[in-house]
């Protein structure tokens, strides 16, 4: 027992210790975020396709007509919305982590092809990632969406596609600096193979660079799910989405107004926080970096 405290005490001093400094407010929304998504379903107080037309537009608790039963109201079905937003959190966050996989994935094997073995196939590595980045990011979105069709796969797919050349400019650049190092020298002088020498002494050099550019990536990616979802592009009936939830709740907006307010102020929660925090993150795996 003892050595479990231990263990206990000496984890949440490291965690202590690298969470020094952490925006307050952000953090605890991220995690406020991220725990809703993984428990949605134990701590939804309704099913949120549970129709119940005696809550059709039922307005929040602290409203004349509200009631404690529906916290955040009902929308024109009776769907408790606090619910929808919670299990919409879980859907934005399963979407995110896979596209943002999938981006980083491709992304950082072709920065690292680019940076270190540099000539040729890094000039039309870098010129794809040029035709990437130089289209309108949501237009190619859409594009590639209207020709898969909207689903939660295809929509993964699409935002992975369409995020790849953010992360293999930044490694690139990053391994262009590293690749210049002593250890990286020693390393070819004593006859690693190129693919060695990338993974075991370029990459985790360029880690914290990625897992930045990934923390920030993450409220993009739910307000172009969000967007998609909006245009009927992407999470289609019966998931849930906070866009869906706000494209169903637009034409109530004069009558019922929290069911676009709701999850509209779900995703500038989320997407604030998770910027404000990513930016804290930055300045904190990247000293070089941080404002006075």
């Amino acid at each position: 027992m003892s050595g479990a405290s231990a263990f206990a005490r000496a984890w949440t001093g490291r965690l202590r210790e690298g969470m020094r400094g952490a925006p307050v407010l952000a953090t605890g929304l991220v995690a406020l975020f991220v725990l809703a998504a993984v428990f949605a379903p134990w701590i939804v107080p309704h099913d949120p396709a549970e129709q119940n037309f005696l809550a059709s537009l039922a307005p929040p608790f602290w409203e004349a007509e509200g009631s404690i039963s529906n916290l955040l109201g009902g929308d024109n079905l009776g769907r408790d919305i606090l619910s929808r937003i919670i299990y919409g959190a879980r859907l934005s966050l399963i979407i995110s982590l896979f596209a943002i996989a999938l981006a980083g994935t491709v992304g950082v094997l072709l920065g690292l092809i680019a940076g270190y073995v540099g000539g040729a196939i890094d000039s039309l590595i870098m010129r794809i990632v040029d035709a990437f980045l130089a289209m309108p990011f949501i237009l190619m979105a859409l594009g590639f969406v209207a020709a898969l069709g909207p689903s939660v796969t295809n929509i993964i797919i699409v935002m992975g596609i369409t995020n790849w050349a953010r992360y293999a400019r930044l490694v690139r650049g990053e391994v262009l600096s590293v690749k210049s190092r002593d250890y990286v020298a020693l390393a070819r002088v004593a006859g690693q193979p190129r693919w060695r020498i990338g993974i075991k002494h370029i990459l985790p050099n360029v880690t914290n660079s990625i897992i930045v550019l990934a923390t920030l990536d993450l409220g993009r990616v739910i307000i172009l799910e969000s967007s998609l979802s909006f245009l009927g592009l992407g999470v289609q009936p019966p998931d849930i989405s906070w866009g869906l939830m706000l494209s169903d709740g637009r034409a109530y907006t004069t009558v019922a107004w929290w069911l676009t307010v709701m999850p509209g102020l779900a995703i500038l929660l989320a997407v604030l926080s998770l910027n404000i925090f990513g930016d804290w993150l930055r300045d904190r795996l990247d000293p070089r970096q941080a404002r006075d």
